[in-house]
C-alpha cells in the first residue's frame, strides 16, 4: 500500500515537471518494495499492483533527464522484480542446497510475518479504536520483519546460489556487461510500459560501453496488435518489415554491423520471432546476425557466471539437426500456430557441407528418426 502511494506520487511529481520529486518518490517506493519482497500477506506481492511500477517510473524520469544508464539499470530491476514475483507467487519454495534445520528457520519466521501481517491489517475497520490497536501491533511485525531479513542476508550469504534461484539478484552494475559486449555484439532491452515502449542498446567502442535509449514512436497496444497479427501471417513480408520499423529501426545505426544480438524481451515482444523481421525485402535478421534471448541482463550475467569453461586443448563441437521425422499432431500444431508456414526440407549434402567446414570429429549431425528432443 506504502509503495502504490509513493509511486502514484512520484507520478503525480513528473507529471508536473518536478523530476527530482519524483525521483525521491519512485526510489522511496522501490524501497519499500524491497522491504517486503519475499512476504505474503494483506499487503504482500498478491495484490494486483505490481512491484515493478516504480521502477518502470523511475526509469522513464531518467529518460526524460537524458541517464540512458542511469535508466537501463532500473529497467532492468523492473525485469529481476517481475521475475521474484512470478516465483513467489508459485505454489513451492525454492529450498535447494538448504540444510533441514535453516528451512525450518525459515517456516518459522516467515510464519510469524504473515500472522503479525494478519493482525496488523486484517483487524481494521472503520472503527477508530480498532484501528489504533492495528497500529500498536505495528512494533511486534517491524521486529519480526527485521528478524526474518536478518537471517534471509545470513541465508544468502551461506548459499548466494540460492538467492539467484528465488530470483533475489544483485541490482545490475553496468560494468558488468562489458565482458558480453565485443565490436560484434549488441545488448538489447525492451522496457514495456502502460503506454509506451522503449528500446536500450548497449555496444561496446573500445573499452567504453555505449548505452542509448529509443523511445519507440508506436504505443504499447498497437505494437501488441502487430505482433498479434504477425504470429497469424508470419511469412508475410509486409508485416514483417513493418514490426522491423516499429521494432529495431530506430537503433539501426548502432546495431547495423553486430553480427550478435542478445535480446530481452517485454511484455508483448516476448512474442516477437526477431529472427523473422526483414530489414528489406527478402533480407530477414537472421540473414545478418545470428539472435538469442534472456530474461534480463541480470539474468545473462549469473549465467555467465555459471558458465563451465572448456577443456584446455578440446575444440568445440557443433551440433546440427535438419529433417525431423513430426508426428502429425505436431505437424497439425505447427500449422494452427503459425498460418501458411512451410517446413523446408534439409538435404543431407548440407550436412556434409558442415563436416567439411568443422571436421567430421566435431560435427554432430540429426536427420529424421535420429533428430530428437531427447538428446
Amino acid at each position: 500500500i506504502a509503495s502504490y502511494a509513493l509511486t502514484e506520487a512520484g507520478k503525480a511529481q513528473r507529471g508536473l515537471g518536478r523530476k527530482a520529486e519524483a525521483l525521491s518518490a519512485f526510489a522511496e517506493a522501490i524501497q519499500v518494495q524491497r522491504s517486503i519482497r519475499p512476504e505474503t500477506g494483506p499487503d504482500g506481492i498478491e495484490t494486483e499492483r505490481s512491484g515493478v511500477l516504480p521502477y518502470l517510473g523511475a526509469m522513464e524520469t531518467l529518460i526524460d533527464l537524458d541517464q540512458a544508464r542511469e535508466a537501463l539499470v532500473r529497467a532492468d530491476e523492473a525485469k529481476s522484480q517481475f521475475l521474484r514475483e512470478v516465483i513467489q507467487r508459485g505454489n513451492f519454495t525454492i529450498t535447494k542446497g538448504m540444510s533441514a534445520a535453516e528451512r525450518e528457520t525459515e517456516l518459522q519466521l516467515s510464519g510469524e510475518v504473515a500472522s503479525r501481517k494478519v493482525q496488523v491489517y486484517g483487524s481494521r475497520d472503520a472503527s477508530f479504536k480498532q484501528i489504533a490497536a492495528a497500529d500498536a501491533l505495528k512494533a511486534p511485525l517491524t521486529a519480526a520483519r527485521e528478524r526474518y531479513e536478518t537471517f534471509r542476508r545470513d541465508l544468502y550469504t551461506t548459499h548466494p546460489q540460492l538467492a539467484v534461484n528465488r530470483g533475489e539478484l544483485a541490482t545490475l552494475k553496468l560494468e558488468e556487461l562489458r565482458p558480453l559486449v565485443n565490436s560484434k555484439t549488441a545488448l538489447l532491452e525492451y522496457a514495456v510500459t502502460d503506454e509506451k515502449v522503449f528500446l536500450f542498446v548497449v555496444t561496446a567502442t573500445g573499452p567504453m560501453l555505449d548505452v542509448k535509449v529509443y523511445p519507440l514512436n508506436t504505443s504499447r497496444n498497437e505494437i501488441a496488435q502487430k505482433v498479434a497479427s504477425f504470429r497469424q501471417t508470419i511469412d508475410n513480408p509486409v508485416a514483417a518489415r513493418e514490426l522491423y520499423d516499429v521494432l529495431l529501426k530506430p537503433a539501426e545505426s548502432q546495431i547495423a554491423q553486430r553480427s550478435k544480438l542478445i535480446i530481452v524481451p517485454d511484455g508483448p515482444l516476448w512474442d516477437v520471432p526477431f529472427e523473422a523481421l526483414q530489414s528489406s525485402d527478402d533480407r530477414y535478421v537472421i540473414d545478418q546476425a545470428s539472435v538469442s534471448y534472456a530474461i534480463s541482463f541480470s539474468v545473462l550475467r549469473e549465467m555467465r557466471k555459471r558458465r563451465v569453461p572448456a577443456a584446455p586443448g578440446r575444440a568445440p563441437v557443433l551440433v546440427a539437426f535438419g529433417s525431423p521425422s513430426l508426428g502429425n499432431d505436431v505437424l497439425e500444431r505447427v500449422q494452427r500456430t503459425y498460418t501458411g508456414v512451410k517446413l523446408a526440407e534439409t538435404e543431407a549434402t548440407e550436412l556434409d557441407k558442415l563436416q567439411t567446414i568443422y571436421g567430421p570429429t566435431r560435427t554432430r549431425g540429426y536427420t529424421t528418426t535420429s533428430a530428437k528432443k531427447q538428446l
